[in-house]
Order: structure tokens, then C-alpha cells, then sequence
């Protein structure tokens, strides 16, 4: 069945949709107008272009009669006027709003009543409008910030004080007591600065004493490059905490620290090599002593012996990698052996690509 206004066919994309006030059926494209239908007790709802001038044009009517009949005759005015005569009350004269006139219009008594309730909520709004106290707003400062307003605002409490019945001299003696009391209290506290510094004087003491540091009985703590660092670390914290610099004689004197210990340990690293040395130097002298004892004896050296050492000092001829023939002799890698891919791949880093080589020659 097609479309009652454009004679379309309804399909997927056209649905049928019906007029509320004549019952035939349109399409959307028909139905665009809307109107209060009497059928629906003034309800608002799309009806057929018809219907809407019908319904229209009644509407108009029903207005122009009421506005003919909305004021009453003039003769009844004059009878009230004789009746009442000077003891009449001013009449006053409300007109109403013609926005809001042309907003009621059309509109049932449910909406009616819902419109009449929300413009007296606007209005009771604008007059009784309230300005928050500054004591709510103190109030909800507090609330903001997480604070107890209790805390901030000063309590009044009448509190009674006995008289002082002190001579001068003795208010001074108590004063300077309470003082000297007061800084006795604030030298216990410990102080950062000074228990760096003393732990800066023990190390300087531990160092400047040799003989502590190396004790086999373990008194003394020994003063490790680790100790050092860590106390330069803490330093730098606590000043970047405080936002400030770090102290440059503290600085300073633990480089000097750290310079001492280094030194120290490589005094020892020397003794110990020494000590190494010599004992190798007194096993080559052994093995000497052995070899020309042997020699002495008339015992020699078989041939097999001599021929595995030759082959042992000789060099292999091929690369260090792959086991080929080698072609290239690396200067900067121990005088190693390479083939050619072995020895491109192998230096194709930035700091083996200045090594400098030279073809091998069997």
C-alpha cells in the first residue's frame, strides 16, 4: 500500500507511519508537522499536512473568539463604577509575558503545570539567592586543603597567670639557666655535617697509621675505595636535597682519601709482585741448577725432546679463526694470523679498522 500523500510504495527503506488525526497512512517525508490534536486531549503529535491546516485554522478561530469575548462589555464596567462609586479598590492590571504565552499554547495540563512549576523554581532562584558567609567559606577552604577547621581557628581561653614575685636578678639567672638548658638539648641532636666530618677524621687517622691498617689481628677497620665512595655519595644526596652544593672541602678531602688509598694499595700491589717475582726468579734458578747438574752428569737431551720444543716455538701457518690458508698478519691483534674474510669481518668494528697488517709470507 503506498504513501496516502506522495503515493510511494513502504519498503526497508520507507516505513509506514500513520496520522493520529485522520488514521491514513504517510511516509516520514509526509509527516512533518505537528500539532495539539483534540483526539489526544490537546496532545502534540505529527499529523499529515491536511490535518494540520484543519487543525490550524480551528485553533485560530477558538483564539480570535476568545479574544473577542476576553474583556467584559462596557456597560457592565459602568454599572460596577455606579454600584461601588469612590469606594472602589485600584484595579491592577497583569500582563502576561508573550513568550511565555506562545510557549503555553498547545501544550495539555500536564505540561502546563510542569512549565508553571519550573518558571516559579527560575524565579524563587533569582530572589533568593544566597551568598555563602566568609565562615563557609573558611569551611570549605578547610575541606579543600584536608584540614581539620577546628585546628586553625584560635581558641579563646581565658586562662589565669600568678603573679611573678621574682627579683630582677634572679629572672635573669633563671633565663640564662633555661638557655644553657636549651643548648645542651640542641648538642645532643646529631648534626649530619659532624658525623661526616667524623667520619672523615677516622679515616684520615686509620690512613696516617700504616701499621692499623695492615694488622693481622683485625682492630682496625681497613679503609676500602668502596667506604669512600659511598660517603662522597651521601654527601652529594644530601646537598642535592637541600638543594644547595656540596661542601668543597669535604669534596676535596675525600679525593685526597681516595688518592691515599689508592696509592696504598698499589704499594702493596708492588710488594706482592715483587714477592711473585722472586720466587719465580729462585725456580728458574732451581731448574737451572737441575739442568746443568744433568749436564754434568753426562745425561743429554734426547732428539724426540728437541724436536717437540721446534715444533711447539714454530708458528702455524693458517688463520686463527677458520683454520685456512693465512694471508694476512694483524700488527694491532698480537701479530695474529688471518685469511682475508675472517680477517674483514673480524675488523669491522670502529676501533679495529685503524689496525694496521701486512701480507704473510710463509
Amino acid at each position: 500500500m503506498p504513501c496516502h500523500g506522495c503515493a510511494t510504495s513502504f519498503g526497508l527503506w520507507t516505513k509506514d507511519v500513520g496520522c493520529v488525526s485522520c488514521g491514513f497512512s504517510f511516509c516520514n517525508s509526509c509527516l512533518k508537522q505537528k500539532c495539539a490534536v483534540p483526539k489526544l486531549n490537546g496532545k502534540v503529535s505529527k499529523v499529515c499536512q491536511q490535518c494540520f491546516s484543519t487543525l490550524s485554522s480551528s485553533e485560530s478561530s477558538t483564539d480570535s473568539k476568545m479574544s473577542q469575548h476576553e474583556g467584559p462589555p462596557d456597560i457592565f464596567l459602568k454599572r460596577l463604577d455606579a454600584l461601588d462609586g469612590q469606594f472602589k479598590p485600584p484595579v491592577t492590571m497583569y500582563r502576561a509575558e508573550p513568550r511565555m504565552q506562545k510557549l503555553l499554547k498547545g501544550l495539555n495540563s500536564i505540561d502546563l503545570d510542569i512549565v508553571r512549576r519550573l518558571e516559579k523554581l527560575r524565579e524563587d532562584r533569582r530572589t533568593s539567592e544566597n551568598v555563602p558567609s566568609d565562615d563557609e567559606l573558611a569551611r570549605r577552604l578547610a575541606m579543600l586543603k584536608g584540614v581539620d577547621l577546628d585546628d586553625h581557628t584560635p581558641k579563646k581561653t581565658s586562662t589565669h597567670q600568678a603573679p611573678d614575685n621574682r627579683s630582677a636578678e634572679q629572672q635573669s639567672n633563671d633565663l640564662f639557666s633555661q638557655c644553657k638548658e636549651e643548648v645542651e638539648i640542641d648538642s645532643k641532636i646529631p648534626n649530619p655535617d659532624d658525623e661526616i666530618r667524623e667520619r672523615l677524621n677516622r679515616l684520615r687517622g686509620q690512613i696516617d697509621v700504616p701499621a692499623q691498617v695492615s694488622s693481622t689481628e683485625g682492630s682496625e677497620k681497613v679503609v676500602t675505595l668502596d667506604e669512600i665512595a659511598q660517603i662522597l655519595s651521601q654527601v652529594k644526596m644530601e646537598a642535592s636535597e637541600k638543594g644547595t652544593q656540596p661542601d668543597f672541602a669535604t669534596i676535596v678531602s675525600l679525593e685526597t682519601l681516595r688518592a691515599q688509598v689508592v696509592k696504598e694499595t698499589d704499594k702493596i700491589g708492588e710488594e706482592s709482585d715483587s714477592d711473585e717475582e722472586a720466587a719465580a726468579a729462585k725456580i728458574i734458578s732451581k731448574v737451572q741448577a737441575q739442568v746443568d747438574l744433568e749436564k754434568s752428569c753426562g745425561i743429554e737431551v734426547s732428539d724426540e725432546e728437541e724436536a717437540m720444543d721446534a715444533e711447539n716455538d714454530e708458528e702455524l701457518p693458517w688463520c686463527i679463526i677458520c683454520n685456512e690458508d693465512a694471508k694476512i698478519r694483524c700488527l694491532g691483534c698480537d701479530r695474529d694470523l688471518y685469511c682475508k674474510s675472517c680477517f674483514q669481518e673480524g675488523h669491522m668494528d670502529e676501533d679495529m679498522k685503524c689496525h694496521s697488517f701486512e701480507p704473510y709470507k710463509k
